[in-house]
């Protein structure tokens, strides 16, 4: 049962585990149906409806499954399964033209709550850069609560595969707390970056494929206009990509990099009661479902001109 604790051994044996009646309903659901379930109580394992072959069935003492479980209180159910494939997963009908990456997102219940956001406003596909926390961490299914069996997700993918990722033609947005960027280049200025030589003191921290002088990047962080989320019209676009920073992280020079190419803006979420940031899936959830507002809306619209258009064609007869 290491794979429920060693990221390691989840990857070595492509191997997951579920913990809790909900989160293996969720993942059958959608297809995924555990090959071994270890219970404590019958009755759990009976409200599954798992199939009659294929599936081994361990009961064991509440005490040893309380063992393995991470949780205060164990649910007394886990179940093992292979590791699905999200990548391969097709968007729903309704998806929205949003693609959202995750970059430097390291806490687990971030993630699991940027996933959940991102599976309710109905995205096209959610990106993890490399660096962000293992997308099966137990914490990180627990909070996204049966979002990782609702979305396409792609994992552990470098910053110079990004492009084939996303729509070439894509707007690009960063949900954006500058402040990290900024202390990343006062420290350089300062001195405080290890440099074993004097242009090596003049770069910031960053990627390995990148290393330019840090003039290049006040540059084009000066050059990537702020905008507040609600001003932009996203119903326009070809497509939206919103690139997501962790709260002590933030965002790396690579998703700056990604903005400046494209002609990107940041967004900004107004704040009252001094107030410095939101969490990241807080303000995931804001930006996001302002854009399923305006398509949305825009639906409404249509709609409306439809049924004016049909009116217009029936002959009432004046009285």
């Amino acid at each position: 049962m290491l794979i429920a604790k060693s990221r390691k051994q989840r990857k070595k044996r492509s191997l997951i585990a579920l913990e809790g009646k909900r989160l293996i309903k969720d993942a059958m659901e959608a297809g995924y149906v555990p090959h071994m379930v270890f219970f404590s109580r019958v009755k759990d394992a009976a409200d599954l409806n798992l199939p009659d072959a294929g599936v081994e069935l361990y009961k064991i003492s509440y005490k040893s499954i309380s063992l393995w479980s991470d949780l205060t209180t164990s649910p007394g159910i886990l179940g093992v399964l292979k590791t699905p494939a999200l990548n391969d997963k097709k968007p729903g009908k309704d998806a929205l033209p949003l693609t959202i990456i995750c970059d430097n997102i390291r806490d687990p219940g971030n993630l699991g709550s940027i996933l959940r956001g991102a599976a309710g406003v109905g995205c096209h596909k959610v990106i993890l850069t490399k660096g962000c926390v293992d997308l099966w961490e137990p914490k990180v299914l627990r909070t996204g609560a049966g979002a990782h069996f609702r979305t396409a997700i792609v994992s552990d993918v470098e910053w110079d595969e990004l492009e084939t990722h996303v729509d070439d033609e894509g707007s690009v947005f960063l949900a954006d707390n500058n402040a990290y960027l900024s202390q990343d280049i006062q420290e350089g200025e300062d001195g405080d970056v290890d440099s074993s030589d004097e242009d090596e003191g003049n770069r910031i921290r960053c990627s390995p494929e990148i290393s330019e002088p840090l003039e290049v990047y006040r540059n084009r962080l000066s050059n990537i206009p702020v905008v507040p989320y609600f001003a932009v019209d996203y119903v326009n676009q070809s497509s939206v990509i919103l690139v997501i920073g962790g709260e002590t992280e933030g965002l790396s020079i690579n998703a700056f990099k990604l903005a400046h190419d494209r002609y990107g803006v940041r967004l900004n979420v107004p704040l009252s009661n001094n107030i410095e940031s939101l969490n990241s899936g807080t303000a995931l959830g804001i930006i996001t479902f302002e854009i399923k507002r305006q398509f949305l809306t825009k639906l409404q619209h249509k709609f409306v001109d439809g049924i004016n258009e049909k009116m217009e064609k029936i002959h009432v007869p004046s009285v």
